[in-house]
């Protein structure tokens, strides 16, 4: 009995210490793609190249981290910003099969889906990455889009607002230009070029608005 017992604590032990090294993994491969989208311009080779170094780092951890939901959510934003489709969704998808709460694997399934044009299954993953992390402004300026994307003007004008009002100063272009799209569908002409007038004001330039991505942005060159 005794043998059982220090065996059992043992395998807790080591699983414990393996979720911990995948939860660090994690955190790493979330700060590096960070560090890569705001020092490079997206989509230039700089960019996919060092996206690709961080993948390879991730590499190194995912036959242990497999059955980590962060770890794969993290792996899934990062397919996310090389193009590669199928692979954030494949990626998102076991992230959510582990635990259905992750905020960041809803996130990119529903941007991915929407960037599919597949409006309404986009949409419903936004809405619930939205609620489990209600403070992400750079979330809900998607949801936003979504909300116009799916002819639901009203949620769209309220989302867009909540950014223009508590969100940072970078997203108050983007913001104003959606909804200035939502108030035009309501035939509110006067909203919609106050707002129109207010997103040239903060910067906002219609280039930015994001088409949907290819499956491959780029090959894969070291």
């Amino acid at each position: 009995m005794k043998q059982l017992t220090l065996l059992l604590l043992c395998i807790f032990a080591s699983t414990t210490a393996m979720a911990a090294d995948c939860e660090k993994a994690a955190a790493t491969l979330d700060a590096q793609h960070k560090q890569v989208t705001e020092k490079h311009t997206p989509n230039t080779q700089p960019y996919i190249k060092a996206l690709y170094a961080a993948e390879d780092q991730a590499f190194t951890s995912i036959k242990q981290c497999k059955a980590n939901a962060h770890f794969l959510a993290a792996m899934a934003d990062l397919q996310l910003s090389l193009g590669q489709g199928p692979l954030a969704v494949l990626y998102a998808q076991k992230s959510l099969a582990i635990n259905d709460n992750n905020w960041k694997a809803h996130h990119v399934l529903g941007t991915t889906l929407t960037n599919k044009e597949e409006y309404i299954d986009g949409l419903r993953h936004l809405e619930r990455a939205s609620s489990l992390n209600p403070d992400n402004y750079a979330l809900l300026i998607n949801l936003c889009s979504s909300y116009e994307q799916n002819f639901k003007h009203n949620e769209a004008i309220v989302a867009c607002g909540i950014v223009i009002e508590k969100g940072p100063y970078e997203l108050h272009g983007p913001a104003y230009y959606i909804r200035a799209r939502a108030y035009t569908a309501r035939n509110e002409h006067t909203l919609a070029e106050r707002d129109d007038r207010l997103a040239i004001e903060f910067g906002f330039n219609k280039k930015q608005i994001k088409t949907p991505q290819k499956e491959t942005l780029t090959p894969r060159g070291r």
